[in-house]
């Protein structure tokens, strides 16, 4: 899904092109970035929200359909964030990407990626967009019942961040947003932008995004840690988690992390 207004930088590739950037408002600052980079923080929201996308990143499973063939489900628990591409026709899971902060990156199947964040990065961005207009339309957050009905709803230019990816909406934004089912917790919205829509089922329930006795043997492991260089120019690099060659199953990397 394309929209005019907006420019995507993962990693440093521009892959979107748009119109020429007005800037946001508000900006993070270089040391509150570098905290969020290594905290290995999802979703951002907007600095000055008291909590991320005014409450709207809370979820426990977000399906987002822009239509086509495929779509985007993230789901999250226990600080853990899961982001899969579903083909529509099949309900198969193509590719999944599996983000646990003190631990690293997982992604299925072990060829869909390298040891980057950039596909777990532009499934989440998407995530993060639709959270941005859901926190703008409803600044309340999801924890009420909306209004059924559709209305025009606009917001300013901004900065889209999920990890270490940016989108940027160049200029000041207006979509047409339907609610078209709601209650607390649980809420079916349609987005229109530009004749492009976006179709966003957002549920608070959480629970395991992989089960504790989940095998790590399908998965690319991509273990976070700490690289150093000794005086002699030796450079190592020390993961988090111990031995982590011996961890086979995520129940064990929660254990260490104290989960």
């Amino acid at each position: 899904m394309k929209y005019r207004n907006m420019v995507f930088l993962i990693a440093g590739s521009l892959i979107l092109g748009a119109c020429q950037s007005t800037g946001p408002s508000k900006q993070w600052s270089m040391q509150e970035k570098l905290e969020r980079f290594s905290a290995q923080s999802h979703h951002w929201g907007q600095k000055g929200q008291s909590t991320p996308n005014n409450g709207w990143s809370e979820y426990g499973h977000l399906k987002v359909e822009m239509g086509g063939p495929e779509r985007i489900q993230v789901s999250q628990n226990n600080g853990e964030l899961l982001g899969q591409v579903i083909t529509n026709q099949t309900g198969k899971e193509k590719v999944a990407g599996l983000s646990i902060p003190g631990a690293g990156l997982f992604y299925r199947p072990k060829s869909s990626s390298t040891c980057r964040p950039d596909a777990i990065e532009q499934i989440g961005i998407y995530a993060e967009m639709a959270l941005n207009y859901l926190a703008t339309a409803y600044p309340g957050g999801p924890n009420q019942q909306l209004a059924i009905g559709k209305k025009e709803y606009g917001g300013p230019a901004a900065e889209i961040r999920f990890m270490q990816a940016v989108a940027r909406l160049n200029n000041p934004w207006s979509a047409e947003i339907e609610v078209k089912e709601s209650k607390p917790g649980n809420h079916v919205i349609e987005i229109t932008e530009q004749n492009k829509k976006m179709h966003v089922h957002w549920l608070s329930e959480q629970q395991e995004v992989v089960g504790a006795d989940s095998s790590i043997e399908e998965w690319l492991t991509c273990w976070s840690g700490v690289r150093s260089q000794s005086p002699s120019g030796e450079v190592s690099f020390e993961t988090r988690i111990k031995n982590p060659d011996l961890v086979s199953t995520f129940g064990e990397v929660r254990t260490q992390l104290g989960k």
